[in-house]
Order: C-alpha cells, then sequence, then structure tokens
C-alpha cells in the first residue's frame, strides 16, 4: 500500500504529480492539519493554504482517483502552551511560545496523526515522502518503508516548485513566503509576521493576548526576541514600502473564493500574449476545472485600460485569464507586459477547439505538402 504524507507544500504535492504523471498508484494522501484553538476552530494553518488545500488541491487528488485524508491530534498550540512544567527549577510554570528550530508544536501536533493514520493501515505500508533530490542530509535521514520520488526521479526543491506550478497546484503560501508552515511558527522571517499582522489581524491578536499571559518559563518568541521584540521588528518592516512587499496583498483567500468560473464551459476570445496564441477571458478561473497540459495565468490592470503584468494569481486590478499551452516563465513573481506582447484576435473559441488546434494545423500541413 502507498502512502503519501502531504503537507500541501511543493515538494509532497510535486510527489503527488510524479506519481500520477508516471503511473505509480496512491492508495491514500494524508495531510496533517495543526489546531491553533481547536475548542474555538482556529486553525495553525494559514487561512489561504488551508483554503487551497481543502477546496483546489484535494479535488484535483481525488479526481485523479487518490483518496485524501486530513487529519489532526486531540492537542493544540494552546494546550501545549499552558502546559505546566511538573519538575526541575521551574516547576509549576507554563511552557509558553515553541522554541525556534525545536519546535514542540511539530512533535505533538502535526507528527502523531499521520504516525497513527500509517500505522492503522497495517505493516505493509510504502509512504512516499516530499523530499527533493538536493536534500541530501535528508534522504540520508529517512529510514524504514520510504520512498522519495523527487530523488528517484531528480527533482530539485526549484524543480518541484517549477512542476506544481505547471499543474496549477503552487500552494499561495509561496506568495507570502519561500517556505510554508503554521501561522504562529517562530522559524519564519520578519516578513511572514508583517505579511500576517497586515492581513490577518485576528491571528496577531491571539499571539499578542499569550505574549501577556503571566508565569511563562520564558519570555522568548523567536531566536532569542521577545514577543514585544518582534513586533516591534515587524512595525519597521511594515513602514519600509521598499521592502514590504506583503503590504501590497489583500487576502489571497478571497481569491480564491472568487475562483469560480469552470475553464471547461466559460466563453472565450482567441488571443496572443508573449508569442504563443492563447485564449482570454475577463473571468476568474477554478484552476480544478483546467485540462492537462493547459496553463493559466492572470493578468493585471494598469488603471489606464491597458494590462501590465501577468501572474499566477492576480488580486487586485484583475483584467483577465488566459490560457496557453507552454508554462511561461517567470509568472510566480510577475512578468511585465507591454502593449507589443498581447492582441486580441478577435474571434470567439471554445475550450476544445483551442486544444485541438496543433493537430488541425498539422493535418493542414500535411494536405499542402501532398
Amino acid at each position: 500500500m502507498n502512502v503519501v504524507s502531504w503537507s500541501g507544500g511543493k515538494d509532497s504535492t510535486a510527489t503527488i504529480i510524479l506519481a500520477h504523471e508516471h503511473g505509480i498508484p496512491i492508495d491514500a494522501i494524508v495531510m496533517s492539519v495543526v489546531w491553533f484553538d481547536k475548542e474555538n476552530g482556529i486553525s495553525g494553518e494559514y487561512p489561504e493554504h488551508l483554503e487551497w488545500s481543502v477546496n483546489v488541491a484535494k479535488p484535483m487528488f481525488e479526481s485523479w482517483g487518490y483518496p485524501t485524508y486530513i487529519v489532526s491530534a486531540d492537542s493544540d498550540y494552546i494546550e501545549n502552551f499552558h502546559k505546566v512544567i511538573g519538575r526541575g527549577e521551574r516547576k509549576g510554570k507554563i511552557r509558553a511560545f515553541p522554541l525556534g528550530g525545536r519546535c514542540a508544536i511539530n512533535r505533538d501536533c502535526k507528527v502523531p496523526p499521520v504516525k497513527d493514520f500509517v500505522k492503522s493501515l497495517g505493516d505493509d505500508v510504502v509512504q512516499f515522502i516530499g523530499i527533493a533530490a538536493d536534500e541530501s542530509e535528508r534522504l540520508k535521514r529517512m529510514t524504514g518503508n520510504k520512498r522519495s520520488l523527487l530523488a528517484e526521479f531528480g527533482y530539485t526543491e526549484a524543480d518541484a516548485k517549477a512542476f506544481c506550478e505547471q499543474y496549477g497546484l503552487l500552494s499561495p503560501s509561496y506568495s507570502m513566503s519561500a517556505r510554508g508552515g503554521c501561522w504562529f511558527c517562530p522559524n519564519q522571517k520578519i516578513s511572514g509576521f508583517a505579511y500576517l499582522k497586515q492581513n490577518h489581524p485576528q491571528l496577531w491578536e491571539q499571539l499578542e493576548i499569550l505574549s501577556q499571559e503571566p508565569n511563562k518559563v520564558s519570555e522568548g518568541f523567536r531566536y532569542g526576541s521577545t514577543f514585544a521584540e518582534m513586533a516591534e521588528e515587524v512595525e519597521k518592516y511594515i513602514s519600509k514600502p521598499e521592502q514590504n512587499t506583503f503590504g501590497r496583498f489583500t487576502k489571497i483567500r478571497e481569491d480564491m473564493k472568487m475562483c469560480k468560473v469552470n475553464a471547461q464551459t466559460e466563453e472565450y476570445e482567441s488571443f496572443f500574449i508573449l508569442g504563443q496564441d492563447a485564449l482570454f477571458t475577463n473571468a476568474r478561473l477554478d484552476r480544478t476545472t483546467i485540462p492537462v497540459g493547459l496553463y493559466a495565468y492572470d493578468l493585471r490592470d494598469a488603471c489606464d485600460g491597458n494590462i501590465n503584468e501577468l501572474k499566477d494569481f492576480v488580486l487586485v486590478n484583475h483584467w483577465g485569464t488566459v490560457l496557453v499551452k507552454e508554462p511561461i516563465e517567470g509568472a510566480s513573481e510577475g512578468v511585465q507586459i507591454h502593449a507589443y506582447d498581447y492582441n486580441y484576435i478577435g474571434e470567439t473559441m471554445t475550450l476544445d477547439e483551442f486544444i485541438s488546434i496543433p493537430e488541425e494545423a498539422e493535418q493542414m500541413s500535411e494536405v499542402t505538402m501532398a
């Protein structure tokens, strides 16, 4: 039995795509979701990432025939934070914030549900782990019945990210950070906490409240800094527009909710962009309905009636969406578009007609040569 441990990150997602492309059977995909406050329904996952995982990636995997399960531990962040130390000179104090680099939340809340799930399947289980070919130290630590498809097929971390982008299955968390993780994680950069404060103030407030609690074993929050010291760094970051790239984002989860149009039934205009024939629509497309082999990109309006950027997802000033047959390099960061880079052909076209163009063109060429 083959089981994929899936975090929603690029490496484990690329592992699933590889299995799909190469016909490697997957009997189950399991994702462990960490709770911040289970009683009050506050997840430890970034809302954008969790919504994408549940509403975009999971349905896609299940359409490929891969049962996908989301599991979680009974324990949560709040319980771990308030756990009272029972011995030693710090007896009677609460654990407080998890230590950076030695996260008790990962140990107590993230890993156990996956282990329990795999164990419930019996002894004959091969666990696919998302470890890239260029992560040699992590590969050395792989033991037991574990496989890395990324290593077997020679995919580096950069390859894995590009692979996910090709399938429209790159988590929106990569628009916020180079790495995934919980929103409270002390290992994330100051820019990540700046994004949290600006886009999810209600979650930021949860950390502020905990920072005021008495009887903590330590006031440390992030590698020797207290929460107050980290918050000061965040304010400095936010105050500098030239480096505060996250300040330009509205909530990505709102964008995800707007992606409701079925690509299979939408009406398109013939379009040309960056050297490729394309389909154009003013709508936001549901990425899960786009056929494999096509790539969707959003276009941004320059506020003057012209297109000035092509990107994986555009949140503000969305002009429309294009479908092309070849991936566009740099789209995850954004590609600047000039007036000479695109053109409306002026004809309507269905998705099926667009997909069949190469075959028809080849047939026309053969007739001409004959």
